[in-house]
């Protein structure tokens, strides 16, 4: 008995008429996007001005974890080991450990702050989305496209803008460390670290790409002044 086959969508009438499946295969990867917007217009139909809404509010939630997360995720065991490398010698301020724990904990500040208020807020978009009427949502797609480009753009961002203002902030450390002290070596050391702090505020990326210590190299080559 045959069945009876079910109407096929506009788009698969009109770039795939035949019923061979290696042909329909064929003509759907040639002609994909004359069928693009058919199924684009066919997905925005069913979504809802609350949807986009609401899975906004997921992609800014999404965003804002990633933020929280980042530095402790992305930390590398070298850069602890690092971090901590001179602790506990009594010039330890003046050390690029120092330097390297000084930026880290700012950041973390910052990613911390923001993090935060981006998931509040994606979490109010949300909570706003079960209030607004369920009518269809012209451009559905390509509006969370450009929310999902926005937090993306965002991410990194929000990375080079963060190191570049904690390494701004940590001047100020030193220059109250330079005027509180009466040694030599740390008046030698600390306008180093202060220039370091320079060229991390001017090349951002550097410092993400390499981790704390602006590069490989220094790991081994730029150690801490003897006790």
């Amino acid at each position: 008995m045959r069945t009876r086959r079910s109407p096929a969508p506009e788009c698969r009438r009109t770039c795939c008429p035949s019923n061979c499946a290696q042909t329909r295969a064929m003509c759907l990867a040639i002609y994909m996007p004359m069928c693009a917007p058919q199924i684009g217009r066919s997905l925005e139909a069913r979504m809802t001005v609350a949807n986009v809404v609401a899975i906004s509010g997921m992609i800014f939630d999404i965003l804002g974890a990633v933020i929280l997360a980042r530095t402790f995720v992305v930390k590398r065991p070298y850069e602890v080991f690092r971090e901590v490398n001179s602790f506990g010698c009594w010039d330890f301020p003046v050390t690029v450990g120092a330097r390297n724990l000084l930026v880290s904990w700012l950041v973390q500040s910052r990613e911390a702050k923001t993090g935060a208020v981006i998931l509040t807020f994606g979490f109010g978009l949300q909570g706003f989305s079960q209030v607004l009427p369920q009518e269809e949502a012209p451009w559905a797609g390509i509006l969370l496209i450009l929310f999902a480009a926005v937090s993306l753009w965002l991410f990194f961002s929000l990375q080079s803008l963060f190191v570049r203002q904690s390494a701004h902030e940590a001047q100020s450390f030193y220059i109250e460390l330079i005027h509180g002290t009466n040694s030599e070596d740390w008046k030698r050391e600390i306008p180093l670290r202060q220039k370091e702090l320079e060229e991390i505020e001017a090349e951002p990326r550097k410092w993400l790409q390499f981790g704390e210590s602006g590069s490989r190299t220094q790991i081994s080559t730029n150690d801490p002044p003897a006790p």
